[in-house]
């Protein structure tokens, strides 16, 4: 509580003492309101930092959901196609050196190629787990 003037001697002890029992009944009150408003303009923050963190949660949510749908895409492309063509080449070559018609160990070297490139295409394939899981861990991965 401020009374002050610029001219000394103005106020009598009585007016000191009646200003001094007006601060102590009114200075309770204003720190409780600045205490309040204080209070009020943190939980303001708090809110709005949760609210920021769960906008980039939801929006790496998104992110990662999309990118999974471009990973099982290409998978099942790798799988329809490719997987299914490097099984029918290997199944092929090996009706091929079982009949004679080439000379068998051309025949099978082809063959282990083709079979390692199956694996291969597995492996990779196999590789294309959930990111979410990574990024976010088990319980985000799950309401995913």
């Amino acid at each position: 509580l401020n009374i002050s003037r610029h001219k000394a001697g103005c106020y009598s002890q009585e007016d000191v003492e009646v200003a001094q029992q007006c601060a102590d009944l009114i200075g309770p009150y204003m720190f409780a309101l600045i205490q309040t408003e204080e209070a009020r303009r943190a939980m303001l923050a708090e809110s709005e930092a949760r609210n920021r963190a769960e906008l980039l949660r939801v929006g790496a949510s998104q992110l990662t959901e999309g990118m999974e749908r471009e990973r099982r895409r290409m998978a099942m492309d790798l799988h329809d196609q490719t997987l299914a063509d490097l099984a029918r080449i290997a199944r092929q070559v090996s009706a091929f050196r079982s009949r004679g018609v080439a000379r068998t160990a051309q025949l099978a070297d082809l063959e282990q190629e083709v079979a390692g490139c199956l694996a291969e295409l597995r492996h990779i394939v196999d590789d294309m787990r959930p990111s979410v899981l990574e990024l976010f861990g088990l319980r985000d991965a799950v309401e995913a």
